[in-house]
């Protein structure tokens, strides 16, 4: 696609900016854009870039990068900054587990809390958390 738009997509802002305008016509004061624009105005930015669909649709620049990164972001590739282990201290019964904390560039975090005894492939978790598996 290069630096020449492509006319599809083109197309598909068109369509979309209509149905923005017209869900703009008849909403509710300060509600919130519906999930299915914003997701159709995140693949676009992808593909026509966020100055482009953010201007014709009207929409926060910043929100529509946001959404763009979050959705787009290729975690495959990622490596953990910082990942740290701690073992739960033997004595008394009601001390916890282990407890692995796990946060990925987004924000997005996962909590596990291990009771003593557990057994549980952690690793496999964490991927699947990260989308990688």
């Amino acid at each position: 696609m290069g630096s020449v738009k492509s006319s599809t997509a083109m197309g598909r802002l068109e369509e979309l900016q209509s149905r923005v305008e017209a869900w703009r016509a008849t909403r509710a004061r300060y509600s919130r854009m519906p999930a299915a624009l914003w997701d159709e105005a995140t693949v676009l930015g992808q593909q026509l870039g966020v100055s482009t669909v953010q201007h014709a649709l009207g929409l926060n620049h910043e929100a529509l990068r946001r959404r763009l990164e979050r959705e787009f972001v290729d975690v495959s590739d990622e490596t953990p900054v910082f990942v740290e282990l701690r073992r739960a201290p033997m004595e008394g019964a009601d001390q916890p587990g282990t407890v692995v904390k796990v946060e990925d560039a987004s924000g997005c975090r996962l909590t596990l809390r291990l009771a003593r005894g557990v057994e549980l492939d952690v690793a496999q978790v964490v991927a699947a958390f990260r989308g990688t598996r």
